[in-house]
């Protein structure tokens, strides 16, 4: 009978979790690849081929390593670049809109006064004033 526990302590040896979490790990997952090859066994496979085929579900160690810390990682894990650029830069341009918004319905209603061939002078908005302009540019 193999030693399941010994196995994956020597695969997952870098798995970075505190010591009765990592020994739950590796307790369940050597569990696990037991019960498979003891199943494979009983459907009439040599233990060489058994352990074999169950091995072969872990294709890769490094990466099984690294699923389980994240699973198991109980901090934030957002990275840096989320939390100083993308975060700061978004509630800036919210904030930013939200001002602007405020501005142009609250703040002053500026109004242009300009000439007008009938009537001298007249008051017009300012969004009149870049056509107003523009006719006198193409004079």
């Amino acid at each position: 009978m193999r030693d399941w526990e010994a196995l994956v302590e020597e695969h997952l040896g870098g798995l970075a979790l505190e010591p009765a979490e990592r020994a739950d790990v590796i307790a369940e997952l050597a569990a696990h690849l037991a019960e498979t090859c003891e199943g494979l066994r009983k459907q009439g496979m040599t233990e060489e081929k058994a352990v074999q085929r169950t091995l072969s579900q872990v294709e890769d160690w490094q990466e099984l390593r690294r699923r389980i810390q994240i699973a198991r990682r109980k901090e934030n894990i957002m990275t840096n670049r989320v939390k100083q650029f993308w975060f700061p830069s978004l509630l800036t341009l919210l904030l930013s809109m939200g001002l602007l918004m405020l501005i142009e319905r609250l703040g002053p209603k500026p109004w242009v006064i300009a000439p007008d061939h009938k009537m001298g002078w007249s008051l017009i908005a300012p969004a009149a004033e870049s056509t107003f302009l523009g006719y006198f540019c193409f004079l």
